[in-house]
């Protein structure tokens, strides 16, 4: 009995402690981004700026749906909860890049994006997913 005291307020703990460093980690992922920028070969085209725009709308949307507190437990069952997201960014392959950006983004919007109209986190998730479409189909991925 009291060793599961202990986990429960341990889980509890690194949940609060999660919390405490989500801005940084969405700075992480935004410099991330920077750096798949910066690797997008320049076509003459307008692909960078809308590639730019959307990924943009998608970090404001983030950072206005953040509260301060991890609300993974209100956004999804524990049984359908994925992994955590690569702790590892490749920086020199764009296609590798573009899928962790994705996949980190995706993971933060699970665990702290709480607040907005609607399932925000669903938003953000869905519309990362065709960013990434999008920029895989541009540079075939």
């Amino acid at each position: 009995m009291k060793l599961s005291f202990v986990t429960v307020f341990a889980a509890a703990a690194a949940r609060e402690l999660d919390a405490d460093n989500a801005e940084a980690r969405l700075e992480l992922i935004k410099g991330h981004f920077e750096t798949l920028k910066s690797l997008t070969p320049a076509d003459g085209s307008n692909f960078a700026a809308r590639f730019d725009s959307r990924m943009t709308k998608l970090f404001d949307l983030a950072s206005s749906s953040f509260t301060g507190v991890n609300c993974k437990s209100t956004n999804i069952l524990e049984e359908t909860a994925e992994l955590e997201d690569s702790r590892v960014f490749t920086e020199d392959n764009a296609c590798k890049l573009n899928g962790q950006v994705n996949s980190a983004l995706s993971s933060w919007a699970r665990n702290f994006a709480c607040q907005g109209r609607g399932k925000t986190y669903r938003q953000i998730i869905r519309r990362a997913r065709k960013v990434q479409a999008f920029y895989a189909s541009r540079l075939g991925c």
